[in-house]
């Protein structure tokens, strides 16, 4: 109420007070009693208006006591032998007063802080649900929880509300599992009488959206120190959580190119080594055998020998040369394709022939099936290529005694090459890498059989040049063990002419 407001009040209540006392001035009430009838004004005047206007009050109750109710009538005699009962009245309405005043001013505080609270409750970025009630049924939010859970702040936040039409639709999960409403920080702290913190609790919307919430929740005593209810933080974290699982996700991605790395590096070593046994070892027998020709004393059948020596050992050396040569060709880019007509039958009875002192040297048996009619349109030395590397590597890990089966036939519109072989097999363990450059399951036995590891990589890279893959298969150590390559059976035409094609090379 406004001041002037307030004075007319304490104004209007004292003539009310007067014309009161006027129409009862016929009863011979003491004058002390006449001052008691402007009391009730000056309590009107200070629960109104505070402090001035209840003094304003006190002030005309006293003149008005005194000019009507005091003998003489109609004077103003503020002194005498009986004006104590005036000054009693006076010193009442000051204390009146004054308590008045201190009672606005603390309503005045209570009325500020309640519209602060209200407002930092309202605008507050933080979501704030206060529990009105022991059984947290009725729970009300500030805009920033409302939004969070999608309601209106006229609505009832809580799961624990008796009907279930008043409850929000949604899903409380932690971990995974759901949460039951009395399970809830707010309903929880209102059980327990004890602080809930740092729980977090994931909040699942009807269209699926999920947003996780980081939680506070303490309980709410009356002046008797029960509980009357509970109130509770709530800190929407979703997208710090999404940062973490980025952070996570980048340190695992680092971790692994970081042992991808190590294994690269690792690898890069041991096919050095590798390398460099396996060029050492030819040119040392070439060098020996040279040597030996050179001192003309070997009789004419080790000269044959040391001449047979010297041509395998320059075959190796081409081989190697050769395999090299491919895989930069395959890094690089520079390895090309050159399609021309090619009758497969021809390409496959070339790679057995040339094979087969090998295998029969090592007591393997090579048989071969070709079903393939017409010509194709191949590069023909890289699909020999592909079928030579294939069975060297069959033959190489396969024991005395063992077999090795070649089948190319047509599949629909994709020409297939199986090679199988009862060998030393692959374990599940290196199988996803059987093809990858450098890699050799067991350095021990790789050294027993030499190679570099490049011979699979190498028919990896040509079967996807050719537009098709390979694939590996083996039940494991010592079973055997599958190659089969799909490439797309494309019949020449006749005006097909020989065709040079770029390599792309794949990732590695």
């Amino acid at each position: 109420m406004s001041r002037a407001r307030a004075f007319a009040v304490a104004l209007g209540a004292v003539a009310a007070a007067t014309a009161i006392g006027l129409g009862l001035q016929a009863l011979p009430p003491s004058a002390a009693l006449w001052f008691l009838l402007f009391l009730p004004p000056v309590l009107v005047a200070a629960l109104v208006g505070g402090f001035l206007p209840a003094l304003l009050a006190t002030v005309l109750g006293a003149l008005s006591a005194e000019y009507f109710f005091r003998r003489p009538y109609f004077t103003l005699r503020l002194i005498g032998e009986d004006a104590y009962p005036l000054a009693l009245y006076i010193g009442i309405g000051i204390g009146i007063a004054v308590l008045a005043g201190r009672l606005a001013r603390a309503r005045g505080d209570v009325q500020r802080r309640q519209l602060e609270f209200e407002t930092l409750f309202r605008l507050m970025p933080v979501g704030i649900g206060v529990a009105t009630d022991p059984e947290c049924r009725h729970i009300a939010v500030n805009p920033a929880f409302a939004e969070m859970l999608r309601i209106d702040t006229r609505d009832n936040a809580s799961l624990s509300a008796p009907d279930p039409r008043d409850r929000p639709s949604i899903v409380i999960r932690k971990d995974g599992a759901e949460v039951a409403a009395e399970d809830l920080p707010l309903q929880m702290a209102a059980r327990l009488g004890t602080e809930v913190k740092n729980v977090e609790l994931e909040v699942v919307h009807p269209d699926g959206a999920t947003i996780t919430l980081y939680e506070y929740a303490a309980p709410l005593f009356d002046d008797e120190g029960g509980v009357r209810g509970a109130v509770g933080a709530f800190l929407d974290i979703t997208e710090l959580k999404r940062a973490e699982d980025r952070l996570r996700r980048l340190a695992q991605e680092n971790e692994q190119l970081y042992r991808e790395a190590q294994e690269a590096n690792r690898l890069k070593d041991e096919f050095l080594a590798t390398l460099s046994h396996e060029l050492r070892t030819p040119l040392n027998a070439l060098l020996g055998w040279i040597q030996l020709l050179r001192s003309g004393q070997l009789s004419p059948e080790k000269r044959e020998r040391a001449l047979a020596a010297i041509e395998r050992s320059a075959q190796l050396q081409a081989q190697l040369t050769s395999d090299l040569l491919d895989v930069s060709g395959v890094v690089t880019g520079k390895l090309r394709l050159h399609l021309e007509p090619t009758r497969v039958p021809g390409i496959v009875g070339a790679v057995m022939e040339a094979l087969r002192p090998a295998a029969e040297s090592k007591g393997v048996n090579c048989t071969s099936r070709v079903t393939v009619a017409g010509a194709l349109l191949l590069d023909p030395a890289r699909i020999q290529q592909i079928l030579n590397n294939l069975v060297a590597n069959a033959i190489k890990f396969t024991p005395r005694g063992g077999a090795i089966d070649v089948d190319v036939r047509l599949d629909e519109d994709q020409m297939v090459m199986k090679v199988s072989d009862t060998g030393m097999g692959i374990s599940p363990a290196f199988l996803p890498y059987v093809f990858e450059r450098f890699r050799q399951a067991d350095s021990g036995a790789s050294r027993a059989y030499s190679g570099l590891g490049l011979g699979l990589s190498i028919v990896k890279q040509l079967a996807e040049r050719h537009g098709g893959h390979v694939t590996a298969e083996s039940a494991g150590e010592n079973r055997g063990a599958t190659f089969t390559v799909r490439i797309p059976a494309r019949p020449a035409r006749r005006d097909d002419s020989r065709l040079t094609c770029p390599f792309s090379p794949s990732p590695p």
